[in-house]
């Protein structure tokens, strides 16, 4: 903080709003929490208060002064005292006493250890009426439960996008200002907050710390050990208005939704191919330069993407990790294999507008709905035939030389 200022003042960063109040008029002492809405002049708890920045208690010149050299900080949903003794430390005075079981972390409160051993049990008290979410603490639930509402009560000052959580909006002013303060020291790339380095970095590391207590299978991150567990329960509580299928993720749904109303809103500057997610576009990209860094040891083959390269392993290895329920067939991605449930189960979400005739794949559904189309582009240069479709031509040449 820029400035010299008298030992008798307390600065508070307030909202971005700087505010120096003679230390006689807040009467601090040890223990004491100031909080008011407009004057920071009354002593109460500081519970739930919203704020953007710290308060300092400086000591008195030659002496520990009236605070005992303590500093208070804003962490997370409340004040902690930290001294600010020889090196600026920073150790949270008192002793944490409440010990977690599974980890060993400490905590200063029995409560807070409650809520930390949920991450570990999954338990999520605080439901959602709506769509039936579970949350550790009662405040998550309100911000969620914005989402239904529609309530969007941080306003980007920039344009009209509004957040449900502040910290949100934080980072999304960060895109406006090309801010990225957070820089990975593996690869150098960089993000606007902490936490989306710390999942960045998993991806060097390979660290997996969440796991499923069915199947065993480990997750990067808890979101996905959360959307992970639903398929065990089978719970699917985002529905297609138009086929009425279920799916886990909100996401999912507005990514099927796209099967029924044909959009492609991501597309691609080079050709113009449009995508339903930008992690589809961004494979697609890497087509046009040319660039294939991931080599199989095996064949020599290259490929864009790691991903790629590994379900391209899974063919020399003969590895096929996920397999079907009802056969027994096995399958080296887990996208094939929930292609090939549909057979089972008789599901053809894929439907064809002119006709209504349904489809498991949203590939074979457009090769069907250009056979409406007069239009035949692909020509077979033996016998002169045209196709709507280049891979209807390719299996007619094939059969051609068999």
């Amino acid at each position: 903080m820029a400035g010299t200022f008298s030992p008798m003042t307390t600065i508070f960063v307030l909202k971005k709003n700087l505010w120096r109040i003679p230390k006689r008029s807040l009467g601090v002492t040890m223990g004491t929490f100031i909080r008011t809405k407009r004057v920071l002049t009354s002593k109460k708890r500081l519970w739930g208060m919203r704020t953007l920045g710290l308060a300092v208690l400086p000591r008195e010149p030659g002496s520990r002064g009236e605070t005992g050299g303590l500093r208070r900080t804003w962490r997370r949903s409340r004040w902690s005292w930290r001294t600010a003794g020889a090196g600026g430390t920073g150790r949270t005075a008192g002793n944490p006493t409440h010990e977690c079981p599974s980890c060993g972390r400490a905590f200063t409160c029995s409560s807070a250890l409650k809520r930390h051993a949920m991450t570990h049990t999954g338990e999520r008290p605080f439901k959602c009426s709506v769509c039936g979410n579970g949350f550790r603490k009662s405040s998550a639930l309100k911000s969620h439960a914005m989402i239904h509402t529609g309530e969007k009560p941080f306003k980007c000052p920039l344009c009209p996008r509004g957040f449900v959580q502040s910290f949100a909006l934080k980072r999304h002013v960060m895109k406006h200002t090309d801010e990225k303060p957070h820089k990975c020291s593996a690869c150098g790339k960089a993000f606007t907050d902490s936490s989306t380095l710390r999942s960045h970095a998993r991806i060097h590391t390979g660290e997996r710390p969440h796991g499923c207590s069915t199947c065993g299978k480990t997750f990067a991150h808890l979101s996905n050990l959360r959307s992970h567990a639903k398929i065990h329960t089978g719970e699917r509580n985002h529905r297609c208005p138009v086929c009425d299928k279920g799916f886990v993720e909100s996401s999912d749904l507005k990514n099927h939704a796209m099967t029924h109303t044909g959009e492609r809103p991501h597309k691609c500057a080079a050709c113009g191919k449009g995508f339903t997610k930008p992690s589809f576009l961004r494979n697609h990209e890497s087509t046009h330069g040319g660039e294939k860094p991931h080599k199989c040891d095996a064949c020599g083959k290259a490929f864009t993407q790691l991903a790629a390269l590994r379900v391209h392993a899974m063919g020399h290895s003969g590895e096929r990790p996920h397999g079907c329920d009802v056969c027994g067939k096995g399958f080296a991605h887990l996208s094939a294999l929930k292609v090939h449930a549909m057979i089972h189960t008789g599901e053809k979400p894929h439907r064809c507008p002119i006709c209504d005739k349904d489809f498991i794949k949203s590939s074979a559904c457009s090769r069907h709905v250009k056979s409406h189309s007069a239009e035949k582009p692909y020509k077979c240069f033996v016998c002169g035939r045209n196709f709507a479709d280049l891979s209807n031509l390719n299996f007619h040449v094939k059969c051609l030389n068999h």
